[in-house]
């Protein structure tokens, strides 16, 4: 599936806020290819931030 094709979700978004998802979707640090993969596919999301123990320590995403 392409989602390029599908309409965008929150068009009408004006701030940060109103886009992101609550709770927050992270993955822990030292997560496999295939959980960050599926993560990404499963949320319909192109980037998830990566947390350690010390807070945010990085952004991975998917190259279209």
């Amino acid at each position: 599936m392409d989602l390029r094709d599908q309409p965008a979700v929150h068009a009408g978004a004006t701030t940060a806020g109103e886009i992101m998802s609550s709770p927050a979707i992270t993955l822990p640090l030292g997560s496999t290819r295939t959980l960050i993969a599926d993560t990404l596919t499963q949320h319909r999301i192109s980037a998830v931030p990566v947390v350690g123990e010390t807070g945010d320590d990085g952004v991975v995403g998917r190259s279209v």
